[in-house]
C-alpha cells in the first residue's frame, strides 16, 4: 500500500525525481503540500506493484507558485485557479520563471533576475523526442527529466544554446521536421487505450528525424550535440505488458480512486482495480485535496476510452 501518512493534503504535481537509493535513475511520485504552516512538501514515490487509495475533493484550489528555483510558496489567497490553469492570476504572475510560458525566441522579457540568469548561459538544450505517437521538438535545461514528465518513449539532444536562441531554434527545427511543439495528455491516453505502442517503430521514426537534423543549420548561435538516443521506455513499469488496454478513470463517477500500480508514464498512472485496468490523468486531480483511504474500493461506471473520442 502507498502509505500516505496524513488525513488531507494538497496535490501539487506528479513529478519525476532522481532516486535517493539510485541517484542515476529517476522515479515518479506525487508531490503533496500540507494545508497548515509551514506548508511542508512531501514526495510519495509511485512504484509498480505498490497500491494506493484516496479520495479526491470536489473543488480545485490554486497550487501556489515557485518563488525561486526549488522554492514553492502556497497561494496566500486560497483562490480558485484560472480556467484551464492550476494557478490564480496573482500566483502565476509571481512565478519566477513565468516568462518561459510565453517565450517564442524573439524578445526576452524576463519575469525575474533568476530567470534571466538561467537563460544567459548556453545550457538550454533543443531536443527531439517521440511521444504520444508523434515526433516532438522542445527545449529544456534538464532534458531527461523533461522527457519523463512528458511520457516520451525515446529522446535525443540535438542543439545547445542560450535561452532565447534555443526557443528560436526549437521553432525553426519543428517547422523543418513538421513536428509538434506540444502533445496533449488525451492523445497519450488514446494511444495507451489502443494497446498499440510500437517501441521499435517509435525508435526508427526518431532516428529518421535525427538524420534530417544533420543538415539543418539554425539561424542563431548554437552548439551541435551528438544526437544520442535515450530509451525512456525502461522507466515505465509494466505498461507495455498489460493483458488488457486501460480505460480512463471516470472522475465524475469516482471521487475515490485506488488500485495496484502497473506503471507511470509521464503524468499518467496506470493501475489495476479488481479485474480492470485504468489510467489516471494526474493533471485532472492537481490542485485538489487528497484524503488517504485504508482500503481499495471497486471503481464504478467505466466505459471504453474509445467512447470518449
Amino acid at each position: 500500500m502507498l502509505r500516505i501518512a496524513f488525513v488531507d493534503k494538497l496535490l501539487l504535481n506528479l513529478s519525476w525525481r532522481l532516486s535517493k537509493e539510485n541517484p542515476d535513475r529517476y522515479i515518479p511520485g506525487f508531490v503533496f503540500q500540507s494545508l497548515e504552516p509551514p506548508y511542508s512538501l512531501e514526495f510519495q514515490p509511485l512504484k509498480p506493484g505498490n497500491s494506493f487509495s484516496f479520495r479526491i475533493s470536489d473543488q480545485r484550489r490554486c497550487i501556489g507558485y515557485e518563488a525561486k528555483r526549488g522554492e514553492w510558496k502556497p497561494c496566500p489567497y486560497e483562490n480558485v485557479p484560472l480556467e484551464g490553469s492550476l494557478q490564480c492570476y496573482k500566483c502565476a504572475s509571481n512565478d519566477f520563471f513565468n516568462c518561459r510560458m510565453t517565450c517564442t525566441g524573439t524578445v526576452c522579457s524576463p519575469s525575474s533576475r533568476e530567470a534571466l540568469e538561467l537563460c544567459s548561459t548556453p545550457d538550454t538544450y533543443v531536443y527531439v523526442t517521440h511521444v504520444g505517437g508523434s515526433i516532438k521538438v522542445g527545449v529544456s535545461l534538464s532534458p531527461t527529466k523533461r522527457w519523463l514528465d512528458q511520457g516520451s518513449l525515446f529522446g535525443a539532444r540535438v542543439f545547445r544554446s542560450w535561452g532565447l536562441e534555443a526557443r528560436r531554434i526549437e521553432r525553426e527545427l519543428a517547422a523543418m521536421l513538421e513536428a509538434k511543439l506540444a502533445v496533449r495528455n488525451s492523445t497519450k491516453i488514446t494511444q495507451l487505450a489502443s494497446g498499440k505502442i510500437g517501441l521499435a517503430k517509435a525508435q526508427e521514426e526518431l532516428r529518421e528525424a535525427l538524420r534530417r537534423t544533420e543538415k539543418f543549420k539554425p539561424s542563431v548561435r548554437h552548439f551541435r550535440e551528438i544526437a544520442k538516443i535515450e530509451n525512456l521506455a525502461q522507466y515505465y513499469g509494466k505498461i507495455f505488458d498489460l493483458d488488457q488496454a486501460p480505460s480512463e478513470a471516470n472522475l465524475s463517477l469516482n471521487r475515490e480512486v485506488g488500485g495496484i500500480i502497473e506503471g507511470v508514464i509521464g503524468k499518467l498512472v496506470v493501475f489495476k482495480n479488481k479485474k480492470s485496468v485504468f489510467v489516471l490523468d494526474s493533471k485532472k486531480i492537481l490542485g485538489h485535496i487528497i484524503t488517504a483511504l485504508s482500503s481499495i474500493n471497486e471503481m464504478k461506471g467505466q466505459r471504453s476510452l474509445m467512447d470518449f473520442f
